[in-house]
């Protein structure tokens, strides 16, 4: 039996992975949970980016991007890996501002 790591929560529910899964399924977790609680947008604004510039950025619509920021659709595990990459390169830029 796969031993589980707790990585947040989600609308009260204590989001786990097994030690075993991936590290680009893992950033398929962390991306969704970013774009539930609202810290993708949030990182997004405080960058100064659009949500064409995202788009532009993970070649998807505009419109792509505000469903999943609206939490309406979330992204598919290819472009959710580039997603967290992308918001990993901001956070690090706004944790040295």
């Amino acid at each position: 039996m796969p031993q589980w790591r707790e990585i947040g929560n989600l609308n009260g529910r204590v989001v786990a992975y097994p030690y075993c899964m991936s590290t680009g399924a893992l950033s398929v977790v962390r991306v969704r949970r970013l774009l539930a609680d609202g810290t993708a947008r949030r990182v997004r604004e405080n960058a100064g980016l659009s949500r064409a510039d995202v788009a532009r950025e993970l070649e998807v619509n505009e419109s792509t991007v505000g469903r999943w920021e609206d939490r309406k659709r979330v992204p598919r595990a290819r472009v959710a890996v580039r997603y967290a990459e992308l918001l990993d390169q901001l956070l690090d830029l706004e944790s040295h501002v």
